[in-house]
Protein backbone atom coordinates (compact mmCIF):
# COMPACT_ATOMS: atom_id res chain seq x y z
CA UNK A 1 0.00 0.00 0.00
CA UNK A 2 1.44 3.65 -0.70
CA UNK A 3 -0.25 6.00 1.45
CA UNK A 4 -0.32 10.26 1.80
CA UNK A 5 -1.06 12.33 4.29
CA UNK A 6 -1.52 15.75 4.67
CA UNK A 7 1.14 16.21 1.79
CA UNK A 8 1.76 20.20 1.63
CA UNK A 9 4.58 21.76 -1.46
CA UNK A 10 5.61 24.86 -2.57
CA UNK A 11 7.63 26.32 -4.99
CA UNK A 12 9.16 29.04 -3.10
CA UNK A 13 6.08 31.05 -2.07
CA UNK A 14 3.93 29.59 -4.93
CA UNK A 15 1.62 27.16 -2.66
CA UNK A 16 0.98 23.86 -4.95
CA UNK A 17 -0.15 21.19 -2.85
CA UNK A 18 -2.54 21.96 -0.05
CA UNK A 19 -3.36 18.88 2.59
CA UNK A 20 -3.13 16.31 0.11
CA UNK A 21 -4.61 12.63 1.09
CA UNK A 22 -4.65 10.09 -0.92
CA UNK A 23 -3.78 6.02 -1.06
CA UNK A 24 -3.40 2.71 -3.31
CA UNK A 25 -4.46 -0.58 -1.77
CA UNK A 26 -2.38 -3.60 -3.21
CA UNK A 27 -4.22 -4.26 -6.52
CA UNK A 28 -5.72 -1.41 -7.02
CA UNK A 29 -5.36 1.69 -9.40
CA UNK A 30 -6.52 4.76 -8.01
CA UNK A 31 -6.67 7.58 -10.99
CA UNK A 32 -5.21 11.25 -10.10
CA UNK A 33 -6.96 13.66 -12.39
CA UNK A 34 -7.53 17.22 -12.43
CA UNK A 35 -6.92 20.33 -15.08
CA UNK A 36 -3.41 21.59 -16.16
CA UNK A 37 -1.88 22.74 -13.01
CA UNK A 38 -3.62 21.53 -10.70
CA UNK A 39 -0.56 19.35 -9.19
CA UNK A 40 -0.98 15.93 -10.48
CA UNK A 41 2.60 15.31 -11.36
CA UNK A 42 3.94 17.62 -8.46
CA UNK A 43 1.83 15.30 -5.82
CA UNK A 44 3.55 11.99 -8.11
CA UNK A 45 6.56 13.20 -7.74
CA UNK A 46 6.53 13.62 -3.71
CA UNK A 47 5.18 9.72 -3.77
CA UNK A 48 8.06 8.27 -5.03
CA UNK A 49 10.63 10.73 -3.58
CA UNK A 50 12.07 12.90 -6.16
CA UNK A 51 10.06 15.96 -4.33
CA UNK A 52 10.19 16.45 -1.01
CA UNK A 53 7.12 17.71 0.37
CA UNK A 54 7.06 20.68 3.37
CA UNK A 55 4.54 18.59 5.76
CA UNK A 56 2.65 15.77 5.39
CA UNK A 57 4.42 11.64 4.82
CA UNK A 58 4.41 9.12 2.59
CA UNK A 59 4.27 5.93 3.49
CA UNK A 60 5.23 2.72 1.67
CA UNK A 61 3.70 -0.31 3.33
CA UNK A 62 3.29 1.80 6.51
CA UNK A 63 7.03 2.75 6.13
CA UNK A 64 7.89 6.24 5.65
CA UNK A 65 9.45 7.62 2.65
CA UNK A 66 12.24 9.40 4.61
CA UNK A 67 13.14 6.71 6.62
CA UNK A 68 13.66 4.30 3.62
CA UNK A 69 17.17 4.23 1.57
CA UNK A 70 16.93 5.25 -2.02
CA UNK A 71 17.96 2.11 -3.32
CA UNK A 72 14.92 0.31 -0.65
CA UNK A 73 12.56 2.75 -2.25
CA UNK A 74 13.45 1.78 -5.90
CA UNK A 75 12.93 -1.87 -5.02
CA UNK A 76 9.19 -1.03 -3.52
CA UNK A 77 8.71 1.52 -6.01
CA UNK A 78 8.49 1.13 -10.05
CA UNK A 79 8.03 4.92 -11.93
CA UNK A 80 7.21 5.08 -15.62
CA UNK A 81 7.45 9.31 -15.87
CA UNK A 82 7.33 11.76 -19.00
CA UNK A 83 10.87 13.26 -18.22
CA UNK A 84 13.52 11.91 -20.59
CA UNK A 85 16.48 9.99 -19.09
CA UNK A 86 18.29 7.06 -19.63
CA UNK A 87 16.10 5.74 -22.14
CA UNK A 88 17.28 8.43 -24.29
CA UNK A 89 20.92 6.90 -24.16
CA UNK A 90 21.29 3.97 -27.48
CA UNK A 91 20.31 0.87 -25.01
CA UNK A 92 18.76 -2.05 -26.74
CA UNK A 93 15.52 -2.80 -25.18
CA UNK A 94 16.64 -5.83 -23.16
CA UNK A 95 19.30 -3.84 -21.59
CA UNK A 96 16.85 -1.18 -20.65
CA UNK A 97 14.72 -3.85 -19.03
CA UNK A 98 17.65 -4.50 -17.23
CA UNK A 99 18.04 -1.96 -15.47
CA UNK A 100 15.13 -2.56 -13.70
CA UNK A 101 17.19 -5.44 -11.83
CA UNK A 102 19.90 -2.43 -10.68
CA UNK A 103 18.00 -2.01 -7.30
CA UNK A 104 18.39 -5.86 -6.40
CA UNK A 105 22.26 -5.91 -7.27
CA UNK A 106 25.25 -4.90 -4.81
CA UNK A 107 27.55 -3.09 -5.42
CA UNK A 108 30.03 -3.83 -8.23
CA UNK A 109 27.51 -7.13 -8.16
CA UNK A 110 26.66 -8.75 -12.30
CA UNK A 111 23.53 -9.50 -13.62
CA UNK A 112 22.61 -12.87 -12.48
CA UNK A 113 20.76 -16.15 -15.45
CA UNK A 114 17.85 -15.44 -12.88
CA UNK A 115 17.90 -11.34 -13.75
CA UNK A 116 17.65 -12.23 -17.52
CA UNK A 117 15.24 -14.78 -17.02
CA UNK A 118 12.60 -11.71 -15.03
CA UNK A 119 14.00 -9.49 -18.03
CA UNK A 120 12.72 -11.96 -20.42
CA UNK A 121 9.39 -12.49 -18.45
CA UNK A 122 8.75 -8.89 -18.33
CA UNK A 123 8.79 -8.69 -21.80
CA UNK A 124 7.15 -11.68 -22.71
CA UNK A 125 4.20 -9.91 -20.24
CA UNK A 126 4.38 -6.69 -22.05
CA UNK A 127 4.19 -8.01 -25.50
CA UNK A 128 7.61 -6.87 -26.30
CA UNK A 129 9.88 -10.13 -26.93
CA UNK A 130 9.85 -9.89 -30.38
CA UNK A 131 11.39 -6.08 -29.72
CA UNK A 132 14.81 -7.08 -27.01
CA UNK A 133 17.34 -6.47 -29.59
CA UNK A 134 16.07 -3.17 -31.19
CA UNK A 135 17.23 0.41 -29.81
CA UNK A 136 14.46 1.73 -27.97
CA UNK A 137 15.41 5.19 -29.51
CA UNK A 138 13.49 3.66 -32.79
CA UNK A 139 10.55 2.08 -30.95
CA UNK A 140 7.10 3.92 -31.83
CA UNK A 141 5.05 5.61 -28.94
CA UNK A 142 3.29 2.45 -28.00
CA UNK A 143 6.12 0.19 -28.20
CA UNK A 144 7.99 2.73 -25.93
CA UNK A 145 5.29 2.31 -23.25
CA UNK A 146 5.08 -0.58 -23.31
CA UNK A 147 9.18 -1.54 -22.82
CA UNK A 148 8.98 1.57 -20.00
CA UNK A 149 6.07 -0.87 -18.11
CA UNK A 150 8.31 -4.03 -18.81
CA UNK A 151 11.31 -2.24 -16.69
CA UNK A 152 9.04 -1.82 -14.18
CA UNK A 153 7.70 -4.91 -14.22
CA UNK A 154 11.18 -6.48 -14.16
CA UNK A 155 11.63 -4.28 -11.21
CA UNK A 156 9.59 -6.18 -9.27
CA UNK A 157 8.11 -3.61 -6.86
CA UNK A 158 4.58 -4.01 -5.61
CA UNK A 159 3.75 -0.15 -6.63
CA UNK A 160 3.62 1.58 -10.01
CA UNK A 161 3.46 5.09 -10.04
CA UNK A 162 2.80 6.48 -13.94
CA UNK A 163 2.47 10.07 -15.57
CA UNK A 164 0.58 10.35 -18.52
CA UNK A 165 1.17 6.88 -19.56
CA UNK A 166 -1.07 7.14 -22.64
CA UNK A 167 0.21 10.91 -23.65
CA UNK A 168 0.35 11.26 -27.42
CA UNK A 169 -0.34 7.56 -28.32
CA UNK A 170 -3.34 6.48 -30.88
CA UNK A 171 -6.65 4.97 -29.23
CA UNK A 172 -5.65 1.79 -29.73
CA UNK A 173 -2.39 2.05 -27.72
CA UNK A 174 -4.09 3.69 -25.36
CA UNK A 175 -6.72 1.17 -24.01
CA UNK A 176 -3.70 -1.58 -25.01
CA UNK A 177 -1.27 0.60 -22.02
CA UNK A 178 -4.31 0.91 -19.73
CA UNK A 179 -5.14 -3.26 -19.92
CA UNK A 180 -1.60 -3.98 -19.46
CA UNK A 181 -1.35 -1.70 -16.39
CA UNK A 182 -4.53 -2.79 -15.15
CA UNK A 183 -3.55 -6.73 -15.11
CA UNK A 184 -0.12 -6.21 -13.32
CA UNK A 185 -2.50 -6.43 -10.44
CA UNK A 186 -0.34 -4.00 -7.99
CA UNK A 187 -0.77 -0.97 -5.91
CA UNK A 188 -0.80 1.78 -8.86
CA UNK A 189 -1.65 5.45 -9.13
CA UNK A 190 -1.64 6.73 -12.45
CA UNK A 191 -1.90 10.54 -13.77
CA UNK A 192 -4.43 10.67 -16.92
CA UNK A 193 -6.33 13.90 -18.40
CA UNK A 194 -8.35 11.53 -20.44
CA UNK A 195 -11.68 11.48 -18.23
CA UNK A 196 -12.90 8.70 -20.35
CA UNK A 197 -10.01 6.13 -19.95
CA UNK A 198 -9.71 7.24 -16.40
CA UNK A 199 -12.97 6.02 -15.69
CA UNK A 200 -12.57 2.74 -17.73
CA UNK A 201 -9.50 1.76 -16.32
CA UNK A 202 -9.35 3.15 -12.37
CA UNK A 203 -10.93 1.48 -9.46
CA UNK A 204 -10.95 4.92 -7.82
CA UNK A 205 -10.30 8.46 -8.71
CA UNK A 206 -9.01 11.61 -6.94
CA UNK A 207 -9.59 14.93 -8.83
CA UNK A 208 -7.33 17.51 -8.01
CA UNK A 209 -8.52 21.36 -8.26
CA UNK A 210 -5.52 24.27 -7.71
CA UNK A 211 -3.91 21.89 -5.67
CA UNK A 212 -5.98 20.48 -3.11
CA UNK A 213 -8.36 17.42 -3.41
CA UNK A 214 -11.66 18.29 -4.88
CA UNK A 215 -13.27 14.93 -4.66
CA UNK A 216 -12.15 11.23 -4.40
CA UNK A 217 -14.27 8.21 -5.36
CA UNK A 218 -15.47 5.36 -7.52
CA UNK A 219 -15.60 7.10 -11.11
CA UNK A 220 -19.12 7.18 -11.13
CA UNK A 221 -19.13 9.00 -8.16
CA UNK A 222 -16.30 11.64 -9.28
CA UNK A 223 -17.19 12.15 -12.88
CA UNK A 224 -20.87 13.78 -12.58
CA UNK A 225 -21.86 16.58 -15.18
CA UNK A 226 -21.60 18.97 -12.06
CA UNK A 227 -18.50 18.13 -11.14
CA UNK A 228 -16.69 18.28 -14.32
CA UNK A 229 -18.54 22.02 -15.00
CA UNK A 230 -16.99 23.00 -11.77
CA UNK A 231 -13.86 22.06 -12.00
CA UNK A 232 -12.91 21.80 -15.38
CA UNK A 233 -15.58 24.69 -16.79
CA UNK A 234 -16.65 22.25 -19.51
CA UNK A 235 -20.36 21.22 -19.69
CA UNK A 236 -20.54 17.45 -20.31
CA UNK A 237 -23.45 14.61 -20.13
CA UNK A 238 -22.68 11.20 -18.71
CA UNK A 239 -23.43 7.83 -20.52
CA UNK A 240 -23.61 4.84 -18.31
CA UNK A 241 -22.61 1.74 -20.30
CA UNK A 242 -22.10 -1.91 -18.40
CA UNK A 243 -21.31 0.46 -15.44
CA UNK A 244 -19.26 2.56 -17.04
CA UNK A 245 -19.50 6.12 -16.88
CA UNK A 246 -18.61 7.78 -20.08
CA UNK A 247 -18.96 11.38 -20.84
CA UNK A 248 -19.92 13.48 -24.25
CA UNK A 249 -18.58 17.30 -23.85
CA UNK A 250 -20.57 20.42 -25.03
CA UNK A 251 -18.89 24.06 -25.40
Amino acid sequence: MITAHGIRFAYQRAAVLDDIEITAAPGEVVGLIGPNGSGKSTLLRTLYGALTAQSGAVLIDDTPLTEMHAREVAKQVAVVVQEPGGEQLPFTVRDLVLLGRAPHLRSFERHTRADHDIVAHALHKVGASHLADRTFSELSGGEKQRVLIGRAIAQNAAHLLLDEPTNHLDIRYQHEILTLVRDLGIATIVVLHDLNLAARYCDRLVLLDAGTVAVEGHPAEVLTPRIVKDVYGISAERVDRDGIAQLIFTL
